[in-house]
């Protein structure tokens, strides 16, 4: 019998978490996602993420729905900030009831990045979230990101800074598994646990088959 999947989509406010899972859609059409913005809309189509009253009542159905999925022991997704602590006890407990656990992190190299693309989704008719929210939310989720990266069974690590997105690194339970040729963004590299397992992996593969490391070194990531 396959274990119960849970997959997380995280990252700070205008990462494109929504826009990763819609172009995945071949993929993504037979899994529920949960997005609490996606419940305040379903609650109030004016939604504009301002009703502090709606948001509040919209994250109740929101763990109401997913600790139902959890003890069904069914397969879903969450999509988070991943700011607070709760998405690390969702992803323990769902550990704990036998569930595999994938998380797929979306990052910026600044949050300025962040504030203006939830600006320009805002003027599209998007939630509006405020730039002092973001950028509180953006350091937060990095800093989440060393432990819930520990936890997951599979981590991929995704850069959306410029135009197209690009998968980085993926992890297992901790460990590197694979790093892909792409230049290490600056948000990574911030994340010094993180960065320092990259690096291991990336010296360690160019020693085994004696050739140069493919990325650019943090020194000259930082000119």
């Amino acid at each position: 019998m396959n274990k119960p999947t849970l997959y997380v989509v995280a990252g700070a406010n205008g990462s494109g978490k929504s826009t990763l899972i819609n172009k995945y859609k071949h993929f993504t059409k037979n899994i529920k996602f949960i997005n609490p913005d996606d419940i305040a809309q379903s609650i109030d189509s004016n939604y504009d993420g301002k009703d502090n009253q709606l948001i509040l009542k919209a994250s109740r159905e929101t763990i109401k729905q997913q600790n139902a999925l959890l003890q069904a022991k069914k397969t879903f997704g969450i999509e988070t900030t991943l700011s607070g602590k709760r998405e690390l006890r969702i992803m323990q407990e769902a550990k704990k009831l036998g569930y595999k656990v994938k998380l797929i992190y979306v990052g910026l190299d600044d949050p300025r990045f962040n504030i203006e693309r939830v600006n320009e989704r805002t003027k599209n008719g998007g939630h509006y979230v405020y730039p002092k929210t973001i950028l509180n939310r953006y350091n937060k989720s990095l800093t989440n990101l060393e432990s819930t990266i520990k936890i997951a069974d599979k981590t991929y690590l995704i850069d959306n800074s410029q135009n197209r997105s690009y998968l980085i690194a993926k992890f297992q339970l901790g460990k590197v598994l694979s790093v892909t040729d792409k230049t290490i963004p600056n948000w990574i590299i911030q994340r010094e646990d993180i960065y320092q397992k990259i690096e291991a992996y990336v010296k360690n593969k160019a020693k085994r088959n004696k050739l140069f490391p493919l990325h650019t070194t943090k020194r000259e990531l930082k000119r």
